[in-house]
């Protein structure tokens, strides 16, 4: 099984724990009754190359949880509890204009990083020593606020240094992968309108102004 698939499994494992006796069901797989939550997959992002523990390439996992039926207020608050318990996890709302064929219904989206070691060839006898010089990625947190000082939703946020996005939530806060770097570029995108903006990660959480 690959590391993406293991993953999942484990998340589809941790909602059906927390929803049960509901039933849930991933997208694109057989089941035979309706599903009180529907797990889907989004998308599965490369992040960035490292070597904590040799040769290692770091993806996210992005997936959406979605709710229905008589229960979906309760199965997504207790899917919303368990996961802020896991540091690991990234939850953020979910931007349907992004993803328009998630089914309808209460949910979030998940963010799960992997890492997936890397098999390097051997090459040729080093006569000189080698210099390596790893970079190690960090969260920077945030709120996008607008001209009356409140959060504003929806807007997809971008790292330069990350092929990854995030999505503010419906106060406006989100999470997103940077550099080590003190001064970081984002691109805020919202409504097909797009801009970049510099902050200072050592003023994180930072805010951004969406007038």
């Amino acid at each position: 099984m690959s590391v993406s698939r293991a993953a999942l499994t484990a998340l589809t494992d941790l909602v059906a724990a927390t929803v049960a006796p509901d039933e849930v069901a991933v997208a694109g797989e057989p089941h035979d009754h309706p599903a009180a939550v529907s797990v889907v997959p989004l998308a599965l992002d490369r992040v960035s190359r490292s070597r904590r523990d040799g040769p290692l390439l770091d993806l996210e996992l992005r997936v959406a949880l979605v709710c229905t039926g008589p229960r979906d207020l309760e199965n997504t608050e207790s899917l919303l509890v368990v996961l802020e318990r896991r540091s690991a996890c990234t939850v953020s709302a979910l931007d349907r204009t992004t993803w328009p064929d998630v089914p309808h219904g209460l949910g979030c989206a998940v963010t799960v990083p992997l890492s997936v070691r890397l098999d390097e060839p051997a090459g040729p006898p080093v006569r000189e020593p080698m210099k390596i010089r790893t970079t190690v990625g960090r969260r920077l947190s945030g709120t996008v606020v607008g001209a009356d000082g409140r959060g504003v939703p929806g807007v997809q946020i971008r790292g330069h240094v990350s092929a990854g996005t995030a999505t503010s939530d419906a106060k406006g806060r989100f999470e997103v992968l940077t550099s080590q770097e003190d001064s970081q570029r984002l691109t805020a995108e919202l409504g097909g309108t797009a801009r970049t903006v510099t902050v200072a990660a050592r003023d994180a959480p930072v805010t951004i102004r969406w007038e």
